[in-house]
């Protein structure tokens, strides 16, 4: 079994002016691509033929019997394919609205209100100190909504790695190629543009199917 690069749901122009049709080609036709390439190299490498979808490679990558030379360059293509397959996903040209009701009750109820949402969100994002991603989750067992941050390609699903294990249903790319060809070092004003291109009926239904899941 070998990975494919996803198409993207919408032309390259489609997120503008939020992300220009230079860098988001840039973005998943090569840097996302490069990912799927090593990560489908490493698996042939180390004689692995059936790693199974992307979700269960990386919840399960702990466990895996690869050969240690090799496993943490598998975890991190992995869930690099994994990361931006779910960020191109969850955006639309037709984003930008606000969430969904059960949700944005969910929102409200743990961070008092939209707003405190998006500015704890961004405060997260421009903490984190160098690559990595943003994200809200659904927690495992409490089923309370948490924000938290992963360096690299590391993600809340990863058993056996993730401080804060969680089910993800929300990302944001603060890795310097997804927004510096556009924003330069203005990436807090790539941050706030983020939420005009969020598709909050995709988040929503990430948002169900973790709290209807016994183990989500």
């Amino acid at each position: 079994m070998s990975y494919i690069l996803p198409k993207l749901p919408y032309a390259y122009d489609a997120l503008e002016p939020v992300i220009d049709a230079k860098t988001l080609e840039l973005h998943h036709s090569k840097h996302h691509a490069a990912y799927v390439n090593k990560l489908n190299s490493l698996l042939a490498e180390a004689g692995y033929d059936n790693p199974g979808p992307i979700e269960e490679l990386i919840a399960n990558i702990k466990q895996v019997a690869l050969p240690d030379n090799i496993k943490e360059q598998i975890k991190f293509n992995a869930g690099g394919h994994y990361n931006h397959s779910f960020f191109w996903s969850i955006l639309s040209p037709n984003g930008g609205q606000l969430p969904t009701a059960s949700l944005m009750q969910a929102i409200c109820a743990k961070f008092g209100s939209y707003d405190n949402f998006v500015d704890n969100f961004e405060k997260c994002a421009m903490s984190h100190l160098g690559s990595g991603w943003a994200w809200l989750c659904v927690s495992h067992g409490t089923k309370d909504l948490f924000i938290c941050s992963t360096l690299n390609h590391d993600s809340p699903n990863m058993a056996g790695y993730a401080k804060h294990m969680g089910t993800p249903i929300i990302l944001l790319d603060l890795w310097e190629h997804a927004y510096y060809l556009q924003y330069n070092n203005r990436k807090v004003e790539f941050f706030k543009n983020f939420w005009h291109i969020v598709d909050w009926n995709k988040v929503a239904e990430r948002y169900n199917l973790a709290m209807g899941a016994s183990n989500a």
